[in-house]
C-alpha cells in the first residue's frame, strides 16, 4: 500500500517538474541532483520523506494553502481575502510563469456580462502546476490517513487541518463552526451532509441546484446563486468543499445537533 502512494507521489512530482513553465523558471537538473545519504536505513529514509511531505501541507505551508484556496473558490470571496489585484494582468502573468493558471469553472448563468464573470467560481486549469500541487497535497493527506489507520501515525493530517480551521475566524469575522451551526444555515448544510459527499450541480438563470449522483437522482437543494456563495464560499476557500467537473464534493462534521463529526468524504 505504501509503495502505491510513493509511486503516485513520484509521478505527480515528475509531472510538476516536467512542466515547461517550471523547466524555464527552475534549474530542474540541480533539484534532481539533491540526494540524502541514508545507506540501507530505509526506515530513516521513509521517516524523513514523510516529515518533509507533511511540511508541504496547507496547515504548515502558506504556499500550498494559497494554491489550495484557488482550487474552486468564488471570485468575490477571493477579492475579499486577497484583493482584486489577484486578477490583475501583472499578478496573473507572474502566477502563469510558474504554472499557476486560473480559469472560470462555474458562473450564475445569467448570460449577462460582466456579472457572470464577477460572480464566477474560479479554479485551477487541469494539468497546470497549481492543479498538480493540489493533487500532491491530496495524496499526502490520503497517505497520512492510511498510516494513522495502520497505527504508524498518531493523527490524520486532513482531520487535523479541518479541526484547526473549524475554530479559526474567517475573513468575515466568524468561525466555520459559527457559520454552519446557525439556525438559518444548519438545515441547508444538512442537505449537503446527507448527500454522501457528492452532488451533481447545475446553475441557470441565477439559481443553484444540486442533485444526488445516484438513483433516483433527487433534487437535494435549490437556492439562489447568491445564497450558494454565502453558504459555500468559506468552505470552498478552505478546501472543505470543492467543485470538480459538474460535481460538488463536501466535507463536514455532524453528530446530533453539532456539526463536528466527519460525515462526508470524496
Amino acid at each position: 500500500m505504501i509503495m502505491n502512494y510513493l509511486s503516485e507521489l513520484e509521478k505527480i512530482v515528475d509531472d510538476i517538474y516536467s512542466n515547461p513553465r517550471i523547466q524555464q523558471a527552475i534549474p530542474v537538473q540541480q533539484v534532481r541532483q539533491v540526494r540524502a545519504d541514508y545507506g540501507l536505513d530505509l526506515v530513516k529514509a521513509f521517516e524523513d520523506f514523510l516529515n518533509k511531505s507533511i511540511k508541504l501541507l496547507p496547515l504548515y505551508n502558506p504556499f500550498t494553502f494559497f494554491i489550495q484556496s484557488l482550487r474552486s473558490t468564488p471570485r468575490p470571496y477571493l477579492n475579499i481575502v486577497y484583493g482584486e489585484d489577484l486578477f490583475s494582468d501583472s499578478v496573473r502573468n507572474l502566477m502563469s510563469k510558474y504554472g499557476v493558471e486560473l480559469t472560470k469553472i462555474l458562473d450564475p448563468g445569467l448570460n449577462v456580462q460582466p456579472e457572470d464573470d464577477e460572480l464566477a467560481v474560479i479554479g485551477l486549469k487541469d494539468g497546470s502546476v497549481g492543479n498538480l500541487i493540489n493533487k500532491l497535497v491530496r495524496e499526502i493527506y490520503d497517505m497520512t490517513s492510511m498510516l494513522k489507520s495502520s497505527g504508524y501515525l498518531a493523527s490524520d493530517e486532513y482531520e487535523k487541518y479541518i479541526e484547526a480551521k473549524y475554530n479559526e475566524k474567517t475573513s468575515a469575522g466568524y468561525t466555520l463552526k459559527e457559520l454552519i451551526t446557525t439556525a438559518e444555515a444548519k438545515s441547508e448544510y444538512r442537505n449537503f451532509c446527507y448527500s454522501y459527499g457528492r452532488l451533481t450541480i447545475k446553475v441557470k438563470n441565477g439559481v443553484f441546484k444540486a442533485y444526488q449522483t445516484k438513483y433516483p437522482y433527487d433534487e437535494v437543494i435549490s437556492i439562489k446563486y447568491e445564497r450558494f456563495l454565502e453558504l459555500l464560499s468559506p468552505l470552498l476557500f478552505l478546501g472543505v468543499a470543492w467543485i470538480e467537473g459538474d460535481e460538488l464534493h463536501f466535507e463536514s462534521w455532524i453528530e446530533g445537533d453539532e456539526f463536528h463529526e466527519k460525515c462526508l468524504g470524496d
